[in-house]
């Protein structure tokens, strides 16, 4: 659970990240 957490949280950032950069 910890490591699919950890991996769910890192693609929230990333997709926050690439959203940004759309902008």
């Amino acid at each position: 659970n910890y490591e699919s957490g950890t991996k769910q949280m890192s693609n929230e950032l990333t997709g926050v990240h690439l959203y940004e950069h759309e902008q």
